[in-house]
């Protein structure tokens, strides 16, 4: 939180640097909260992150406690989302004990609560989040009804909040409830409910529901590549899902277009310079390694280990991943001079950054052993395959990034 005492000098100086005085160099709270507004609507980071905390410590000072202070202290949060969850939690806070504090029954309250819970969502704080969730949900289904869409936005969150507290007979309730509210009011393309599907696939794969996951993972895809635009990120996510699953579930074939789905998905919605076109390669290249396809798995691998060292830098444990995959393949094709040196990266890599005594650790010391002993191709395979499953992706709201503030209201598309 940005220290709240201010000498006369520096405020004088950072209006100066804010530009916020008029002609006859007089300033207001309207003048400095414009300034945040337009920076946030433009988003334009940078200058929001100057603009919107200047206006909060502004109102902080001429008008504390007032609800031009809370909407002050929203604006600076949204500002530092991107940049500070925590900075960004700590305002919403104060913007809504401020609004409490007044009585305020407004609908700014019921978006405070919302935005609240996304933010802990991102800082993985989730019963706090539940509990700002379902706030936001009360004000919601009291002002505007239990079967609106801004309710269904609310218990889709609130769903997967449920589920990473292993509350699944509760998260159920919440998701199902929030498919039946956007099937009947948003158009059968409406990526949202694709995003709901999604995350009922990720309830019950989590019960170990397969059928029913695979079902809702398919009707995700099938909504999100027919929506328009293409809402790549939300397809990325449940292509990887969908894959994964099937691929786990020895349905290799089935998997395979969907995994080279999610390659075009990847470089069309993020760039082939991407860490998601980097994670796509990567899959690809397991796939083949799993049917026992090592020469095929070699270019993906290859590719992948580039872009992630280019990204992340070369002592990244999804680079060290990508080095130890392409190892795996390279030992298999009888390319051990040329797998044993990037084994050997990936082992030190794990080592320094999980332990001597992590389990992918001590994974790759064996199949570096095997591999300097000349063991053969089909010990560092059985023992090197990675345990590198792609995480399974929630469609609740993502973390802010640096051209976005978070924004949790929706129009309903037409039918």
């Amino acid at each position: 939180m940005l220290v709240r005492i201010l000498g006369v000098g520096f405020m004088l100086t950072a209006l100066a640097a804010c530009d916020q005085f008029d002609a006859k160099g007089n300033l207001s709270a309207k003048d400095v909260m414009a300034n945040c507004q337009k920076a946030l609507d433009a988003k334009d980071t940078n200058s929001a992150v100057k603009a919107c905390p200047f206006a909060e410590q502004y109102l902080a000072i001429s008008q504390p406690d007032s609800l031009l202070h809370a909407k002050a202290l929203e604006n600076s949060a949204d500002s530092l989302a991107p940049v500070n969850l925590n900075a960004s939690a700590v305002n919403y806070q104060q913007a809504l004990d401020i609004r409490e504090k007044m009585a305020d029954k407004s609908e700014a309250v019921e978006g405070l609560e919302a935005k609240m819970g996304i933010i802990l969502m991102s800082l993985n704080k989730w019963g706090d989040a539940e509990i700002s969730l379902k706030k936001a949900l009360r004000h919601i289904e009291s002002q505007k009804g239990v079967d609106s869409v801004e309710a269904a936005d609310i218990l889709n969150r609130l769903g997967m909040a449920q589920i990473n507290q292993k509350l699944n007979a509760d998260a159920e309730q919440s998701l199902r409830k929030a498919m039946s509210i956007r099937e009947a009011k948003l158009g059968a393309k409406d990526s949202a409910l694709g995003d709901t599907y999604n995350n009922l696939g990720v309830l019950y794969q989590t019960l170990g529901k397969v059928q029913d996951a695979e079902s809702f993972y398919r009707k995700a895809v099938n909504n999100q590549e027919a929506a328009e635009p293409t809402p790549y990120a939300s397809l990325y996510d449940s292509l990887t899902n969908l894959a994964t699953l099937l691929q786990n579930n020895g349905k290799l074939q089935e998997s395979e277009p969907f995994w080279k789905k999610l390659q075009v998905v990847a470089e069309k919605g993020f760039g082939k310079e991407s860490l998601q076109y980097a994670a796509a390669l990567n899959n690809l290249g397991l796939l083949a390694v799993n049917v026992r396809q090592f020469a095929m798995a070699e270019p993906y691998f290859n590719e992948s280990l580039q872009i992630r060292e280019k990204r992340l830098g070369e002592n990244h444990l999804l680079t060290a991943e990508s080095a130890n995959n392409l190892a795996v393949a390279l030992a298999n094709e009888g390319k051990g001079a040329q797998a044993i040196p990037l084994m050997r990266h990936a082992y030190v890599v794990a080592q320094t950054a999980l332990g001597i005594n992590n389990p992918l650790t001590t994974q790759r010391l064996t199949s570096l052993k095997n591999l300097e002993k000349g063991n053969g191709g089909s010990a560092v395979a059985n023992t090197s395959v990675p345990n590198a499953q792609p995480e399974q992706a929630y469609n609740y709201g993502r973390k802010a990034m640096p051209d976005q503030t978070y924004a949790w209201t929706r129009k309903p598309a037409k039918k």
